[in-house]
């Protein structure tokens, strides 16, 4: 009997002291098992303020992912996929928590800490590629493809083209093997400023300038949409002389010297080389003309994060392949025999046309901007 009061007082000891710091440190180590997955990239002052705002929260795991390396890349767009993340919030910072994703800084600041306070949380963790057929399926390259394909048939390439070809004929050569030489440079010129193009707007901060950006394309797209509403009313009066979205005069002369002098070039072993870099240089001249919705596409591209280094360059493959096509049909039409004649005032026939499908793209794009 004499124990029971020692007994007692061990169990409430007990009870009172040691089972309370049990489930305490238990708590603990349940709350330090809480991860979260984040992505950023270098140089984003977004990012560093996100950073400070997560190395003050405790008993939380971060892991980061740089989006600059292709890995992280492709596992921030399975990330993305899994989380059905709409593309306007595909951006950086962005983390991942529990069933929840917060995509930019204000939202990681305001948002996450309150989610985090509610109680330990599980976030799966994927492998780069899971998620991504989803992705892949819905991403755009038919526009893309069709977006180039509109911009090929345009006047002011085809032209020179055409002009390049009939000289050549004139002297029997191959036409067919050196049309898709002057293609492929023309390819690879469009792809190679489509790099660069996107280079230099997705290291701009679009989370930040958002508002500034929309407000420019809306300028930008209006501008060609009611352009080439116009030149659409002037073809349809066949007042050729009245279109105003069309290379300068003075450029469209230096073009079409150029194409002469190269054609004129009497080594046979060297004209394909001459017609590569053909290809090549009137592409940058004729860019002022084919470049308004280029730089339209890139942008929006950019705007809606459809790709970081392999499936952005993924989707300018597509567009500069796509923006050949005209030519190579031109090229396989005159190879057949047909008149250059004929072929230019097909092509003028259905200048509406072109100028109608232009305005209705800037129209998409536009819309894209705000929507999309």
């Amino acid at each position: 009997m004499k124990a029971a009061p020692g007994a007692a007082l061990t169990l409430f000891f007990a009870l009172f002291f040691i089972v309370p710091q049990y489930a305490q440190e238990n708590e603990a180590e349940k709350v330090q098992d809480s991860k979260a997955v984040y992505f950023y990239i270098t140089g984003c002052t977004s990012c560093a303020r996100a950073e400070k705002h997560l190395e003050i929260l405790k008993n939380i795991s971060i892991v980061r992912y740089n989006i600059i390396e292709e890995d992280s890349n492709n596992l921030f767009l399975s990330y993305c996929d899994y989380f059905r993340v709409p593309d306007n919030d595909r951006i950086t910072p962005i983390l991942f928590a529990g069933d929840r994703y917060f995509a930019g800084v204000e939202a990681i600041e305001k948002e996450f800490g309150v989610f985090a306070e509610a109680g330990p949380f599980e976030t799966v963790i994927l492998q780069a590629g899971e998620g991504l057929a989803a992705r892949f399926g819905s991403f755009r390259l038919l526009g893309a493809f069709f977006t180039g394909f509109l911009n090929g048939i345009n006047p002011c390439s085809l032209s020179i083209l055409i002009l390049l070809v009939t000289l050549l004929a004139a002297r029997q050569f191959n036409l067919l093997k050196l049309g898709a030489v002057f293609c492929l440079g023309k390819a690879l010129a469009y792809f190679a400023i489509g790099t660069v193009f996107y280079s230099v707007f997705s290291g701009m901060e679009t989370e930040s300038y958002r508002l500034a950006y929309r407000i420019a394309m809306t300028a930008i797209c209006l501008f060609f949409i009611l352009f080439n509403i116009r030149d659409f009313i002037a073809a349809l009066k066949e007042d050729y002389g009245s279109i105003k979205l069309q290379l300068p005069k003075k450029l469209k002369g230096l073009n079409f010297s150029l194409v002469k002098k190269m054609a004129a070039v009497k080594s046979s072993s060297l004209l394909g080389a001459v017609c590569f870099a053909c290809g090549v240089i009137t592409s940058i001249g004729e860019f002022f003309c084919t470049g308004q919705i280029y730089i339209a596409t890139i942008l929006s591209m950019v705007h809606g994060k459809e790709g970081f280094q392999a499936r952005a360059l993924l989707f300018l493959g597509v567009y500069s392949i796509a923006f050949v096509l005209p030519f190579l049909t031109v090229t396989v039409i005159l190879h057949k025999g047909a008149e250059a004649f004929d072929v230019s005032d097909f092509i003028r026939r259905r200048l509406p046309l072109i100028k109608g499908a232009n305005a209705l793209l800037f129209t998409a794009i536009l819309l894209w901007v705000w929507l999309g």
